[in-house]
């Protein structure tokens, strides 16, 4: 096969799969009926797709390459990144309630912040997440693939001091709160 062709079909199979990733969430974002905010089943998938294969991948590469442990190396990384995103779904959890926001998260830990407490709220465009920012310096931060980002949405527009949303962020919330969260693609 040519190194043309090689991309080509790389590609493809890239588009189809994002296509289907993206599918699954959105149809798994409009049925979800959960109390908590929680990472969709499609990021295990593609923890348990990503990190499986190249965790063999690494394996057979170090029994079968001989002294070349780079390859190894680059699949343990690739695998890593798989674990990353499994650890990342199996801990992330938000739960909102009428007095504000208990968060489990991998960088934060666990923690709550009252409504009171917010400082600020921003909507980062290149990161796809909401940054909430509470008065005593702790930044909790919530990606737009959460499952229940609508309840979020609008206990923030409820409940948080209108003044800490700035008017592009209230936007994507107000987006939000009605079932329409920006893409996570584009």
């Amino acid at each position: 096969m040519t190194t043309t062709l090689q991309w080509a079909v790389w590609a493809v199979v890239m588009a189809v799969t994002l296509g289907l990733v993206a599918r699954a969430w959105k149809k798994q974002a409009s049925a979800y009926t959960g109390d908590e905010l929680r990472h969709p089943k499609v990021i295990l998938v593609v923890a348990l797709g990503t990190g499986v294969p190249f965790f063999a991948a690494a394996i057979a590469a170090l029994i079968f390459a001989g002294k070349d442990r780079w390859t190894s190396l680059v699949f343990l990384g690739f695998a890593g990144l798989g674990g990353y995103l499994l650890w990342e779904y199996l801990v992330v959890r938000y739960s909102v309630s009428p007095e504000g926001l208990s968060y489990r998260t991998l960088t934060a830990g666990r923690g709550f912040g009252k409504w009171s407490e917010v400082k600020a709220v921003k909507w980062s465009q290149t990161s796809k997440w909401f940054r909430l920012e509470l008065n005593d310096g702790r930044v909790v931060r919530v990606s737009v693939l959460m499952l229940g980002l609508d309840r979020l949405a609008t206990a923030l527009i409820q409940n948080a001091n209108g003044a800490v949303i700035d008017p592009g962020t209230r936007q994507v919330l107000e987006q939000c709160a009605r079932g329409n969260p920006p893409s996570p693609w584009g």
